[in-house]
């Protein structure tokens, strides 16, 4: 049996992000937020490692963001855009939290934080 993603061990900017990622699903209208909708609501916020680390890195942003509109682009829509009650989360989004989730687990950390949530796209 998989790791079960526990919501409630998300930070709060974890739990942003999350928000977010559903948000730019929708705005899309897209049904279901997806491992690209997540990570541009992490490149999107403010305050966090995500961003300087990628600039570290020296990843250009701009194509990165590019790159993952592109990937959001190309996501399924349907008609009318949905609702923000009705976005689920992909297999791949829970695949996602729960890999988190372990690597929080495995450090000792009590929560979900948005460098737990990167780890998986690096």
């Amino acid at each position: 049996m998989g790791y079960m993603f526990n919501p409630e061990k998300l930070t709060h900017k974890s739990q942003e992000a999350l928000v977010n990622a559903q948000k730019i699903a929708q705005e899309n209208g897209q049904s279901a937020a997806d491992t690209a909708h997540l990570a541009k609501a992490l490149l999107e916020q403010d305050a966090t490692i995500v961003t300087p680390l990628l600039q570290k890195m020296e990843v250009s942003l701009d194509a990165l963001k590019n790159d993952i509109d592109a990937v959001i682009s190309k996501l399924p829509k349907i008609t009318p855009a949905p609702s923000g009650e009705q976005i689920y989360l992909t297999p791949q989004m829970n695949d996602v939290l729960s890999r988190a989730q372990k690597i929080a687990d495995g450090l000792k950390d009590q929560y979900i934080s948005v460098e737990h949530l990167s780890v998986y796209f690096s």
